[in-house]
């Protein structure tokens, strides 16, 4: 139907269509229905458009029948199908329907093509003859314009953005869509939004492809002056591709937020899942999976990456480049990366890692799980490494060999390996506290290559394995300036030796600049010390119940009786930069050990064998109460 036939045709209806608030369109109907019931349906969606937005009309909703409906009837692919103000478009009925709630859009598919010849083959041929835009919203479009339970395919946007949807400074709501093989040989095949703030909730992003960016989504806008902060809410995006940026999505210059969405085999060539540039945004209980690339990328960019799994990413689960992140409570599984950092880049200046879990990532060069590679204080806190390698260079969980100041408090390290230095941290300078190290195997220490500042501080360092005889199991030193305090040094080994060699060594046939206050296996005084000596731990249970030492389920904490209760020096407890106890005071002593019980607990039963002051803090990473 051209434009003066639809005219026509709304011309032509009776006075009851005008007052009519819901419309029926169904591409099967006979002609010339008034599109008041599913009997007298329209057969064409531009004429139930044409009619909605007539002056005095009080249409607000118009229900779709399963079918596929295009924009134009003549080959126009300028034309698409508009969004309005306080008008609902509905997809997902049979036609006979009475409410909403009885339509089921997974079962009865309301298409919305840019397919206008109908000859497409997919993957992406035949298309040149495509609308541009198949929806589209433009300037002043806001939330009350919604688009519900329809697929949207086909759309070109060549030389163009927003193959499928089209939104310029237009902030509707998108429900339950599909948004599927839509191509832009510019930006954002699915969607393409600048400057506005559109809500997409519960939709399938499907196999579209942008040449340039963003190959679901692309959202352009200025932060704070001209919107651009979409909300991204239970979405799926699944094998969507990029040429450059954002395999799923761009989003550049804009606050975007994202909400129980699902990620799975998107791919970019020189990007990620989802791409974010000079932003301020959130990611909330996502899952991303066998990203063919990265799964985020930041740069310049603010970001909360919260309650998330990223799961056997190709290259890297998260780089982070300047910018201040936070990660709470993510898990990061089996992800590779063929440079450094299996799991994580980070090249932000101000990062946080807090109660993350790092799982079986792995990397042949430095930093199986993490990479941190710029001078920054990135705090690990809460966070637990299992099973992440280096299979051919240093550090199994992280390395910060040579920039960077980290701070790693209350962490667990288990089970990592490095075929050469540091098989769970390899470290130039920062801080290691309250942390357990189980299990790893490194050559030049099996559980910690430390030099430069570097402080471990109450840790508990427990059947790790060094693989070269010129190594240690346990803690290697690569100076005179590392400190190792109120430390449990115990049944680290390489090969069989469990004499002090297997527990610490330093390089250069030096000293730390403190031992102090130290249990350590086979201990003779060959790195000299003060308070430092073989003195038996009596762990709870160093077997654990699987019966194996090294081992994920081993019970390291003090038995009653043991000698390490109230015998390390309080006057160590480094300050409570990472704010443990949440009372935003970083300068008292760190309260918790590694279960959050309070530190340097005093046992009246146990008479302090440590220096003052008094109540002394116990030796590693546990502290003993009655």
């Amino acid at each position: 139907m051209n434009a003066t036939s639809t005219i026509l045709a709304v011309l032509s209806l009776s006075g009851a269509a005008f007052s009519q608030t819901v419309l029926h369109v169904d591409d099967d109907a006979s002609p010339g229905g008034n599109g008041l019931s599913w009997v007298t349906a329209y057969s064409d969606l531009q004429v139930a458009l044409a009619v909605a937005r007539q002056p005095g009309s009080v249409v607000t909703q118009i229900w779709v029948a399963e079918g596929t409906y295009v924009p134009s009837q003549i080959g126009d692919r300028s034309v698409s199908f508009e969004l309005h103000n306080g008008l609902a478009l509905y997809g997902g009925f049979a036609g006979g329907e009475t409410a909403l709630a009885m339509r089921d859009p997974d079962a009865h598919v309301s298409l919305l093509s840019g397919d206008l010849l109908g000859d497409d083959v997919q993957p992406f041929m035949n298309n040149t003859d495509n609308s541009a835009h198949v929806v589209r919203g433009r300037i002043g479009v806001n939330s009350s314009a919604l688009l519900d339970g329809f697929s949207i395919e086909g759309g070109a946007a060549l030389n163009d953005d927003g193959g499928g949807i089209h939104l310029s400074d237009a902030g509707p709501t998108i429900r339950n869509c599909r948004i599927r093989w839509n191509l832009a040989t510019d930006n954002g095949a699915g969607i393409y939004n600048e400057w506005n703030s559109p809500v997409v909730e519960d939709c399938l992003f499907e196999s579209n492809r942008s040449f340039n960016s963003g190959g679901a989504w692309a959202n352009f806008g200025l932060p704070g002056f001209l919107g651009g902060d979409p909300r991204c809410v239970r979405n799926r995006f699944v094998r969507n591709t990029a040429g450059s940026l954002g395999g799923a999505v761009r989003c550049h210059m804009g606050d975007m937020s994202f909400e129980a969405c699902s990620f799975e085999e998107n791919g970019s060539t020189n990007g990620a899942d989802i791409v974010f540039n000079t932003s301020t945004s959130s990611v909330v209980d996502c899952t991303f999976d066998r990203s063919d690339g990265v799964a985020i990328l930041t740069q310049f960019t603010d970001l909360i990456l919260e309650s998330c799994v990223v799961r056997e990413a190709n290259e890297s689960g998260v780089k982070f480049g300047v910018g201040s992140v936070v990660l709470r409570e993510c898990v990061f599984e089996d992800n590779f990366n063929q440079l450094r950092g299996g799991a994580a880049v980070v090249e932000a200046t101000d990062v946080e890692f807090l109660r993350c879990t790092f799982r079986d990532n792995r990397s042949p060069v430095n930093g199986g799980a993490l990479y941190l590679g710029v001078p920054s204080a990135p705090r690990i806190r809460d966070c637990t490494f299992i099973g992440n390698t280096s299979t051919a260079s240093d550090a199994g969980a992280i390395d910060s060999e040579s920039v960077g100041d980290p701070r790693i408090h209350n962490c667990v390290f288990i089970g990592n390996s490095a075929s050469q230095d540091g098989g769970a941290v390899k470290m130039g300078t920062g801080e290691i506290v309250n942390s357990l190290f189980v299990g790893n195997s490194g050559g030049l220490g099996g559980a910690l290559h430390v030099g430069g500042t570097t402080r471990v501080v109450n840790c508990t360092v427990v059947r790790n394995n060094g693989l070269s005889v010129s190594g240690t199991g346990g803690i290697y030193l690569t100076g005179s300036s590392t400190a190792v305090l109120n430390t449990i040094l115990w049944d680290n080994r390489i090969g069989t030796n469990t004499a002090e060699i297997a527990q610490i060594r330093v390089s250069s046939g030096g000293a730390p600049a403190v031992f102090s206050d130290c249990s350590v296996m086979g201990y003779v005084g060959t790195i000299p010390g003060t308070n430092v000596g073989e003195f038996s731990p009596m762990f709870v249970d160093p077997l654990g119940p699987d019966g194996t030492p090294g081992t994920a389920d081993d019970d390291l904490r003090l038995s009653a009786g043991s000698s390490l209760i109230d015998r390390g020096d309080t006057a160590h407890l480094v300050a409570d930069s990472l704010d443990l106890d949440g009372d935003s005071d970083t300068l008292e002593l760190v309260p918790f050990d590694l279960l959050g019980e309070p530190r340097a607990v005093d046992v009246p039963s146990v008479a302090d064998s440590g220096p003052p002051p008094v109540p002394n803090v116990d030796l590693g990473a546990f502290e003993f109460s009655d």
